[in-house]
């Protein structure tokens, strides 16, 4: 039974990257972040997703992606953000420093990044929520964790900062 156990989960291993870089929300600003989330009208569910693929973005951000968040991980980012000591501490502790965002705005002369799920891709991530990534209605063809493919930058928008 335990083989059978070890066959089911094989798939589920991401292997580019070490266990100890896959960063975890503490349960504080877990619950804060979901809280947040509710309170602005996102069912419970498709806000405890949102933070799981708000722990994938972090992970790549701490691996030095630099691609976007899809709405809904902007959004729980946000909700992160506003609090303010709480995101603080998170980001001195996980990243060894402040992690700055910086929207998209006619100012803003950053690059314009490409859509994180393909720095998520890049570094063995194959399980991501391809709904919260992409939402219900998505015309372009979403890329296969196993096909390079490039994918024009997502509708948020919006970049991070790494100072």
């Amino acid at each position: 039974m335990l083989m059978m156990v070890i066959v089911i989960f094989i798939p589920l291993i991401q292997t580019c990257i070490h266990p100890e870089d896959y960063v975890k929300i503490p349960s504080n600003d877990h619950q804060y972040i979901l809280e947040r989330l509710v309170a602005e009208g996102m069912s419970s569910i498709d806000a405890s997703h949102a933070i799981i693929e708000l722990e994938n973005f972090y992970t790549a951000v701490k691996l030095n992606g630099e691609g976007s968040p899809s709405g809904a991980v902007d959004l729980a980012w946000h909700a992160h953000i506003l609090n303010t000591p709480m995101y603080f501490q998170f980001t001195e502790k996980v990243f060894g420093k402040y992690i700055h965002h910086a929207p998209f705005w006619s100012g803003n002369k950053e690059k314009e990044n490409s859509n994180a799920y393909l720095d998520l891709i890049q570094l063995g991530f194959k399980n991501l929520n391809k709904t919260i990534w992409f939402g219900e209605s998505v015309q372009l063809p979403i890329p296969d964790p196993m096909v390079p493919f490039p994918l024009p930058h997502s509708g948020c928008r919006t970049g991070c900062i790494r100072s």
